[in-house]
Protein backbone atom coordinates (compact mmCIF):
# COMPACT_ATOMS: atom_id res chain seq x y z
CA UNK A 1 0.00 0.00 0.00
CA UNK A 2 2.96 2.57 0.82
CA UNK A 3 4.79 1.61 -2.46
CA UNK A 4 1.25 2.29 -4.34
CA UNK A 5 0.97 5.56 -2.61
CA UNK A 6 4.48 6.65 -3.33
CA UNK A 7 3.74 6.15 -7.17
CA UNK A 8 0.51 7.80 -7.14
CA UNK A 9 2.31 10.81 -5.23
CA UNK A 10 5.45 10.68 -7.68
CA UNK A 11 2.85 10.16 -10.59
CA UNK A 12 0.74 13.22 -9.26
CA UNK A 13 3.91 15.70 -8.83
CA UNK A 14 5.32 15.03 -12.62
CA UNK A 15 2.16 15.35 -13.94
CA UNK A 16 1.67 18.48 -12.27
CA UNK A 17 5.16 19.94 -13.43
CA UNK A 18 4.98 19.03 -16.42
CA UNK A 19 1.46 20.51 -16.72
CA UNK A 20 2.41 24.16 -15.67
CA UNK A 21 5.72 23.77 -17.75
CA UNK A 22 3.18 23.64 -20.95
CA UNK A 23 0.75 25.90 -19.50
CA UNK A 24 3.45 28.57 -19.42
CA UNK A 25 4.41 27.65 -22.48
CA UNK A 26 1.15 28.15 -24.35
CA UNK A 27 0.66 31.21 -22.40
CA UNK A 28 3.70 33.03 -23.93
CA UNK A 29 3.03 32.10 -27.18
CA UNK A 30 -0.64 33.46 -26.71
CA UNK A 31 1.38 36.45 -25.31
CA UNK A 32 3.88 37.02 -28.48
CA UNK A 33 1.42 35.93 -31.30
CA UNK A 34 -1.75 38.34 -32.49
CA UNK A 35 -2.29 37.30 -35.78
CA UNK A 36 -3.93 34.38 -36.16
CA UNK A 37 -2.41 31.41 -37.89
CA UNK A 38 -4.17 30.37 -40.94
CA UNK A 39 -5.62 27.09 -39.41
CA UNK A 40 -7.26 29.33 -36.59
CA UNK A 41 -8.98 31.62 -39.31
CA UNK A 42 -9.88 28.32 -41.03
CA UNK A 43 -11.32 26.99 -37.75
CA UNK A 44 -13.52 30.28 -37.13
CA UNK A 45 -14.84 30.16 -40.93
CA UNK A 46 -16.13 26.74 -41.08
CA UNK A 47 -17.03 27.19 -37.19
CA UNK A 48 -17.23 25.04 -34.19
CA UNK A 49 -19.84 23.05 -33.31
CA UNK A 50 -18.85 22.16 -29.58
CA UNK A 51 -21.70 22.49 -26.34
CA UNK A 52 -18.68 23.32 -24.58
CA UNK A 53 -18.18 26.70 -26.27
CA UNK A 54 -20.88 28.70 -24.59
CA UNK A 55 -22.13 31.11 -26.63
CA UNK A 56 -20.32 31.06 -29.30
CA UNK A 57 -21.47 30.98 -32.89
CA UNK A 58 -20.06 30.98 -36.16
CA UNK A 59 -18.49 33.51 -37.74
CA UNK A 60 -17.69 33.30 -41.67
CA UNK A 61 -13.59 35.01 -42.36
CA UNK A 62 -12.42 35.01 -46.06
CA UNK A 63 -9.40 32.96 -45.34
CA UNK A 64 -7.63 35.24 -48.09
CA UNK A 65 -7.78 38.25 -46.30
CA UNK A 66 -5.93 39.04 -42.54
CA UNK A 67 -8.48 38.71 -39.91
CA UNK A 68 -9.49 41.47 -38.08
CA UNK A 69 -8.67 42.53 -34.51
CA UNK A 70 -12.24 41.25 -33.87
CA UNK A 71 -12.05 38.48 -35.49
CA UNK A 72 -8.40 37.69 -34.09
CA UNK A 73 -9.89 38.74 -30.46
CA UNK A 74 -12.71 36.02 -30.80
CA UNK A 75 -9.77 33.53 -31.98
CA UNK A 76 -8.75 34.13 -28.95
CA UNK A 77 -10.91 33.91 -27.01
CA UNK A 78 -13.00 30.85 -28.06
CA UNK A 79 -9.07 29.10 -28.07
CA UNK A 80 -8.69 30.10 -23.99
CA UNK A 81 -12.39 29.03 -23.52
CA UNK A 82 -11.32 25.36 -25.46
CA UNK A 83 -8.07 25.19 -23.55
CA UNK A 84 -9.83 25.71 -20.49
CA UNK A 85 -12.60 22.86 -21.05
CA UNK A 86 -9.70 20.38 -22.09
CA UNK A 87 -7.40 21.45 -18.95
CA UNK A 88 -10.64 20.56 -16.75
CA UNK A 89 -10.79 17.08 -18.45
CA UNK A 90 -7.94 16.33 -17.72
CA UNK A 91 -7.98 17.38 -13.95
CA UNK A 92 -11.20 15.24 -13.72
CA UNK A 93 -9.15 12.23 -15.66
CA UNK A 94 -6.45 12.39 -13.41
CA UNK A 95 -8.11 12.44 -10.07
CA UNK A 96 -10.89 9.48 -11.37
CA UNK A 97 -7.09 7.63 -12.44
CA UNK A 98 -5.58 8.17 -8.69
CA UNK A 99 -8.83 6.90 -6.89
CA UNK A 100 -9.07 4.08 -9.07
CA UNK A 101 -5.08 3.04 -8.17
CA UNK A 102 -6.81 3.49 -4.76
CA UNK A 103 -10.24 4.44 -3.93
CA UNK A 104 -9.62 5.81 -0.25
CA UNK A 105 -6.70 7.96 -1.11
CA UNK A 106 -7.39 10.91 1.02
CA UNK A 107 -5.46 13.29 -0.39
CA UNK A 108 -6.72 12.89 -3.31
CA UNK A 109 -10.17 13.07 -2.39
CA UNK A 110 -9.66 16.39 -0.43
CA UNK A 111 -8.14 18.03 -3.53
CA UNK A 112 -10.75 16.40 -5.90
CA UNK A 113 -13.40 17.46 -3.83
CA UNK A 114 -11.80 21.32 -3.50
CA UNK A 115 -11.08 21.13 -7.17
CA UNK A 116 -14.94 20.66 -7.44
CA UNK A 117 -16.06 23.09 -5.38
CA UNK A 118 -14.10 25.92 -6.64
CA UNK A 119 -15.19 25.00 -10.61
CA UNK A 120 -18.46 25.34 -8.07
CA UNK A 121 -19.84 21.70 -9.87
CA UNK A 122 -20.69 18.77 -8.42
CA UNK A 123 -21.09 19.75 -4.72
CA UNK A 124 -22.96 16.65 -3.55
CA UNK A 125 -20.36 14.40 -5.18
CA UNK A 126 -17.56 17.10 -3.36
CA UNK A 127 -19.51 16.69 -0.21
CA UNK A 128 -19.32 12.76 0.30
CA UNK A 129 -15.42 12.56 -1.02
CA UNK A 130 -14.58 15.59 1.83
CA UNK A 131 -16.68 13.64 4.36
CA UNK A 132 -14.70 10.19 3.93
CA UNK A 133 -11.17 12.27 4.22
CA UNK A 134 -12.56 14.21 7.90
CA UNK A 135 -13.84 10.47 9.00
CA UNK A 136 -10.17 9.48 8.27
CA UNK A 137 -8.67 12.28 9.80
CA UNK A 138 -11.11 14.69 12.01
CA UNK A 139 -8.82 17.23 13.00
CA UNK A 140 -7.05 17.71 9.88
CA UNK A 141 -7.27 21.42 8.67
CA UNK A 142 -7.17 21.56 5.40
CA UNK A 143 -9.66 18.74 4.77
CA UNK A 144 -12.10 21.00 7.40
CA UNK A 145 -11.38 23.85 5.67
CA UNK A 146 -12.42 21.69 2.21
CA UNK A 147 -15.39 20.40 3.47
CA UNK A 148 -16.51 24.07 4.88
CA UNK A 149 -15.95 25.31 1.60
CA UNK A 150 -18.28 22.89 -0.14
CA UNK A 151 -20.91 23.74 2.51
CA UNK A 152 -20.43 27.67 1.51
CA UNK A 153 -20.89 26.94 -2.19
CA UNK A 154 -24.06 24.75 -0.88
CA UNK A 155 -25.55 27.82 0.46
CA UNK A 156 -25.37 25.99 4.40
CA UNK A 157 -23.75 28.96 5.41
CA UNK A 158 -24.34 28.13 9.53
CA UNK A 159 -22.97 24.35 8.96
CA UNK A 160 -20.17 26.16 7.19
CA UNK A 161 -19.16 28.00 9.99
CA UNK A 162 -19.31 25.12 12.53
CA UNK A 163 -16.32 23.46 10.08
CA UNK A 164 -14.40 26.49 9.70
CA UNK A 165 -14.07 27.30 13.08
CA UNK A 166 -13.06 23.68 13.73
CA UNK A 167 -10.05 24.06 10.79
CA UNK A 168 -9.03 27.36 12.26
CA UNK A 169 -9.02 25.99 15.98
CA UNK A 170 -7.08 22.73 14.74
CA UNK A 171 -4.41 24.99 12.10
CA UNK A 172 -1.10 24.77 14.78
CA UNK A 173 0.93 26.74 12.13
CA UNK A 174 2.46 29.94 13.61
CA UNK A 175 1.21 31.65 10.09
CA UNK A 176 -2.63 30.59 9.13
CA UNK A 177 -3.52 30.26 5.59
CA UNK A 178 -4.56 32.80 3.93
CA UNK A 179 -6.58 31.39 2.08
CA UNK A 180 -8.39 29.84 4.75
CA UNK A 181 -8.57 32.95 6.69
CA UNK A 182 -10.39 34.48 3.54
CA UNK A 183 -12.69 31.22 3.62
CA UNK A 184 -13.70 32.60 7.02
CA UNK A 185 -14.43 35.52 6.37
CA UNK A 186 -16.58 34.70 3.42
CA UNK A 187 -18.54 32.15 5.27
CA UNK A 188 -18.60 34.50 8.71
CA UNK A 189 -20.17 37.63 6.10
CA UNK A 190 -23.04 35.10 4.68
CA UNK A 191 -23.85 34.35 8.20
CA UNK A 192 -24.10 38.21 8.89
CA UNK A 193 -21.29 38.42 11.34
CA UNK A 194 -19.39 41.72 8.77
CA UNK A 195 -17.50 42.69 11.82
CA UNK A 196 -15.71 39.38 12.39
CA UNK A 197 -15.79 38.98 8.75
CA UNK A 198 -13.78 41.89 8.02
CA UNK A 199 -11.17 40.83 10.78
CA UNK A 200 -10.72 37.76 9.21
CA UNK A 201 -10.28 39.16 5.48
CA UNK A 202 -7.72 41.33 7.36
CA UNK A 203 -5.64 38.52 8.81
CA UNK A 204 -5.83 36.73 5.35
CA UNK A 205 -4.09 39.54 3.69
CA UNK A 206 -1.70 39.99 6.71
CA UNK A 207 -1.19 35.88 6.16
CA UNK A 208 -0.71 36.10 2.35
CA UNK A 209 -2.16 33.92 -0.27
CA UNK A 210 -5.59 34.87 -0.37
CA UNK A 211 -7.51 36.22 -3.51
CA UNK A 212 -7.34 39.80 -5.45
CA UNK A 213 -10.22 40.45 -4.21
CA UNK A 214 -9.81 40.68 -0.65
CA UNK A 215 -8.77 44.48 -0.69
CA UNK A 216 -12.50 45.32 -1.82
CA UNK A 217 -13.96 42.68 0.44
CA UNK A 218 -12.01 44.98 3.00
CA UNK A 219 -12.62 48.52 1.66
CA UNK A 220 -16.61 47.88 0.79
CA UNK A 221 -17.14 45.21 3.92
CA UNK A 222 -19.06 42.83 1.76
CA UNK A 223 -18.02 40.12 -0.06
CA UNK A 224 -17.05 40.80 -3.77
CA UNK A 225 -17.59 38.02 -6.34
CA UNK A 226 -16.06 37.57 -9.60
CA UNK A 227 -17.59 37.56 -13.12
CA UNK A 228 -18.50 33.54 -13.33
CA UNK A 229 -20.00 33.57 -9.77
CA UNK A 230 -22.05 36.69 -10.17
CA UNK A 231 -23.47 35.21 -13.13
CA UNK A 232 -24.53 31.63 -11.30
CA UNK A 233 -26.11 33.78 -9.02
CA UNK A 234 -27.79 35.74 -11.17
CA UNK A 235 -29.34 32.44 -12.65
CA UNK A 236 -29.86 31.04 -8.73
CA UNK A 237 -32.16 34.18 -8.13
CA UNK A 238 -33.73 34.01 -11.66
CA UNK A 239 -34.81 30.32 -10.69
CA UNK A 240 -35.50 31.09 -7.24
CA UNK A 241 -37.91 34.12 -8.54
CA UNK A 242 -39.64 31.50 -11.15
CA UNK A 243 -40.12 29.02 -8.45
CA UNK A 244 -41.97 32.21 -6.64
CA UNK A 245 -43.91 32.84 -9.40
CA UNK A 246 -45.17 29.19 -9.75
CA UNK A 247 -46.17 28.83 -6.02
CA UNK A 248 -47.91 32.04 -6.34
CA UNK A 249 -49.82 30.83 -9.56
CA UNK A 250 -50.59 27.38 -7.43
CA UNK A 251 -52.28 29.15 -4.84
CA UNK A 252 -54.46 31.50 -7.12
CA UNK A 253 -55.19 28.65 -8.65
CA UNK A 254 -56.30 26.87 -5.43
CA UNK A 255 -57.79 29.50 -4.38
CA UNK A 256 -60.02 30.11 -7.84
CA UNK A 257 -60.75 26.25 -7.26
CA UNK A 258 -62.23 27.35 -3.73
CA UNK A 259 -64.59 29.84 -4.91
CA UNK A 260 -65.70 28.05 -7.88
CA UNK A 261 -65.97 24.38 -6.55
Amino acid sequence: AAEIDEAIKEGLESATKEYTAQAKKVEKEESESEELSSSDIESIRNGYDDPYVEGYQSVNVDVSLSAPEDIRKQGRMLRKQLENFFKEQEAFEAFDNCLKWKDDNIECLNNYAYYLSEKDTALNKAAQMSQKTIKAEPKNPTFLDTYAWILYRQDRYAEARIYIDQALANDSDSVQSGVVLEHAGDIYFRNGLTDEAVGYWQRAVKAGGGSELLPKKIKYRKIIEDGDRKKQDGVKQKQNGDRKNQDNDKKKQDGNKKNNP
